[in-house]
């Protein structure tokens, strides 16, 4: 909602959860979801960053791919969308700089999580 509020209201429309794909990311640390050459980069950035790190590339695979998700028409096209993820070429090092880009880290502060964490 803060990061990407279009697509945010995008699948509110469509009644769309995020965890109905983000709860595999993050319980398999992307592991079957991206190409293995991004999922290393993340795991050394996981060990280094902590777990915001996980917070920081599901942002930046949901404003990679959102022109692709805003032109989803319903629940369906959006899973089917996301479940090609693993077989998608992806440039590691613009995905990496999304990752880390100013605008998603700034609140990407210890308080904030846990805030969030209790949140949701």
């Amino acid at each position: 909602q803060m990061y990407l509020p279009r697509l945010y209201q995008h699948f509110k429309a469509i009644n769309m959860r995020l965890e109905t794909f983000s709860t595999n990311w993050l319980m398999c640390l992307f592991a079957n979801t991206l190409p293995v050459e991004v999922v290393l980069h993340i795991w050394d950035c996981l060990f280094c960053e902590g777990i915001k790190m996980l917070f920081r590339a599901s942002l930046a695979i949901l404003k990679s791919m959102e022109k692709q998700l805003l032109s989803c028409n319903d629940f369906e096209a959006v899973i089917l969308t996301m479940r090609n993820l693993s077989k998608c070429k992806v440039d590691i090092e613009r995905f990496m700089n999304a990752c880390f880009d100013g605008a998603w880290t700034r609140n990407f502060q210890g308080s904030w999580l846990i805030r969030l964490r209790s949140k949701h």
